[in-house]
């Protein structure tokens, strides 16, 4: 892991410049020993930027070369989730494992208005309890970074005890169609733990509770053909939409 600093005059008129021994004036550089003696080469573009880099090996066998471009810097990335094909997320998820644990997955059946599953995993113990897997999914809008999101944790019935011991303060009961549970509030984000008597389900999100309550209403067993519907009467990004009442999907 190496972190430096521009070299000073790197900007001033220079379009290249070689840097040896993992150092140079006005460098700031935190580097493994293994990097000393490596030659470092920036290229930069008319505005100065970095837009090659080049960082060549100690002169020990085996040696390396590492060659980077660098483009697009500072543009927007879109990254588009596959939701088709062997490589759709869904089709990811070991249901057969879930199965086999006694664990009933569940999905949001509706979200709000452009809402996508971006994650999908099944994480093999919880808590260290091969006993109890744990399908975690994840729903946001893909345009935000940190706003608009919802994370679910899902497990058996009698795991979903190891969901609660959070060591929160004050949670208030809380409902979402077949699920009842508890939740706590706070001027950030929202999380809780819910049970049907089946399955349990630990979540959090920046939605109020009672947004939270309208998604989570929608819950429905997890199936890979499943194409999430948008919801209104959710408040996303500080604009209300037209209010429609979450019908619960049937479990």
């Amino acid at each position: 892991m190496i972190r430096a600093n521009l070299p000073r005059g790197l900007g001033d008129g220079g379009r290249h410049r070689e840097s040896r021994g993992g150092r140079d004036a006005g460098d700031e550089v935190f580097a493994d020993p293994l990097l000393a003696g490596a030659d470092v080469f920036l290229t930069l573009d008319d505005a100065g930027d970095i837009a090659h880099i080049v960082v060549t090996s100690a002169p020990v066998d085996p040696r390396l070369v590492l060659a980077l471009d660098i483009v697009r810097l500072g543009e927007p990335q879109a990254i588009t989730v596959p939701d088709t094909g062997d490589a759709a997320l869904r089709r990811t998820v070991p249901l057969d494992a879930l199965a086999a644990a006694g664990v009933t997955p569940v999905e949001l059946g509706r979200a709000p208005s452009g809402w996508m599953l971006t994650g999908a995993w099944v994480a093999p113990g919880l808590f260290r309890r091969s006993t109890c897997p744990l399908l975690q999914q994840v729903y946001r809008a893909p345009q935000e970074v940190f706003d608009d999101y919802l994370r679910l944790g899902v497990t058996g019935h009698t795991c979903g005890g190891q969901l609660t011991s959070r060591g929160v303060e004050r949670p208030e009961p809380f409902r979402a169609g077949s699920f009842a549970g508890t939740v706590v509030e706070s001027s950030t984000f929202t999380s809780g733990t819910v049970f049907n008597g089946d399955t349990a389900v630990d979540f959090s999100t920046d939605l109020s509770a009672d947004d939270a309550a309208r998604v989570l209403a929608t819950l429905t067993r997890f199936d890979v053909g499943t194409q999430l519907a948008p919801l209104d009467g959710v408040l996303v990004e500080g604009t209300p939409v037209d209010p429609a009442a979450a019908q619960p999907a049937g479990l």
